[in-house]
């Protein structure tokens, strides 16, 4: 009777977020296995500690929509994520809550935790970082740039990443009931998944393809952007795109944790 019910649950939730434009379909159908597996591997508790983190991304990205729009890094009326990004930003949290169960270690518990703080932090940066009124600077070399390129990073943006962070795993300390040390447990997920945004700025500024849309005279991380033109590229591998660049962000910060939680914890 529980699995029935956790099976309609997830499916209620995944259906929902269709309605809402937060996942395409297959998206949803994406969303919902992975749920799924996170339930039955690492436990419900985790499955609700990625629901709350997929909720505030949401709010993040929908937060000044028509602002968004309007600087064209969104397009109007399209869901927000699709399998892809679900995939990309998912897969890590899923096979840290496979490892755990199989293997019972709390080290593999905080990196399921501290890869979900980094979706998070990347995440919130980025949607809250784009509408600064300060221009971003490059991580590569500090100068002004556009808002919206892979590896600008702003104020703003890595403020509210931390403020994520920091809840989060404040929430996530009480959930798990974890038994040392709230300041040590917060200290390495903040730390973590904060190094893991960083990451994920500094390999979209090196690694991931570039590109330049010509009629709208701004930077994009697709060959089409937003308006619908194709655009020029510029830089970087062409395979390597975001969501190869989020899985990477999503991992590190969940490796890290398993690093750093033999000197912090």
């Amino acid at each position: 009777m529980v699995i029935i019910s956790l099976l309609v649950i997830v499916a209620i939730l995944s259906w929902f977020s269709v309605k809402k434009k937060y996942l395409t379909l297959d998206g949803a159908i994406i969303a919902y296995l992975f749920g799924l597996i996170i339930i039955f591997t690492g436990g419900v508790i985790l499955f609700v500690l990625l629901l709350l983190a997929f909720l505030i991304t949401n709010l993040a990205t929908s937060y000044n929509i028509e602002e968004k729009i309007r600087l064209k890094l969104i397009v109007a009326k399209k869901p927000i994520r699709d399998w892809k990004n679900v995939l990309a930003n998912g897969l890590p949290m899923v096979l840290f809550s496979i490892q755990e169960y199989l293997f019972s270690l709390d080290s593999l518990k905080l990196a399921f935790i501290a890869s979900t703080a980094s979706f998070l932090s990347d995440t919130v940066s980025t949607e809250i970082g784009v509408l600064s009124k300060s221009k971003p600077i490059l991580i590569t070399n500090l100068k002004e740039s556009h808002a919206g390129r892979s590896g600008a990073i702003s104020k703003l943006g890595l403020l509210a990443g931390f403020l994520s962070s920091l809840i989060f795993s404040v929430i996530a300390y009480f959930l798990i009931q974890w038994n040392e040390s709230l300041l040590n447990f917060v200290t390495l997920i903040v730390l973590c998944s904060m190094l893991a945004n960083l990451m994920d700025s500094l390999i979209g500024a090196t690694l991931q393809g570039n590109y330049f849309c010509e009629r709208c005279n701004m930077y994009s991380e697709e060959p089409k952007h937003t308006c619908g033109s194709q655009c020029k590229y510029v830089s970087g591998l062409k395979f390597f795109n975001n969501h190869v660049v989020n899985f990477i962000c999503v991992l590190i910060g969940g490796l890290l944790a398993i690093l750093f939680s033999r000197v912090i914890l």
